[in-house]
């Protein structure tokens, strides 16, 4: 696990809960970490699908992917195409999302699972959705 210098405090991302918004410095830290997260539409986009689906081969992901930037021109993906959104995600937006703790990335096999870490994942995805148009299940 890694420690952060100044106040030992965890920084690999991990699974402890944001539990209130008192304010307090981890608190801020973890918020910034989700925002960070969420700044980009693969990671957004992945988060959708898996958020709905839980486990997916990191094919399934690609697929639904490169189906979203069809149907939606306006996004700022790099290209369409599954080669290119194949290496976005495996290189990218796969390894950013585990060393956040959201998911876990087994590069072996090629599953990915999304983790119910954060409480206010969910929600802010939601907040996300809405703002593009995207239609997901949040529970």
């Amino acid at each position: 696990m890694a420690q952060d210098k100044s106040d030992g405090s965890n920084t690999d991302g991990g699974c402890e809960l944001l539990s209130s918004m008192g304010g307090d410095t981890e608190t801020y830290r973890r918020l910034g970490l989700l925002l960070d997260v969420l700044s980009n539409c693969h990671r957004r986009f992945a988060l959708y699908y898996l958020l709905e689906h839980e486990v997916a081969t990191v094919e399934e992901v690609t697929q639904n992917l490169v189906r979203e930037y069809q149907e939606r021109p306006s996004l700022e993906h790099g290209g369409g195409d599954f080669d290119a959104v194949h290496t976005a995600l495996v290189h990218g937006t796969l390894p950013k999302l585990a060393g956040a703790g959201i998911v876990e990335y087994d590069t072996r096999s090629q599953m990915v699972r999304y983790r119910r870490c954060y409480t206010e994942l969910p929600s802010l995805l939601a907040a996300c959705a809405t703002l593009e148009g995207v239609s997901v299940s949040v529970e």
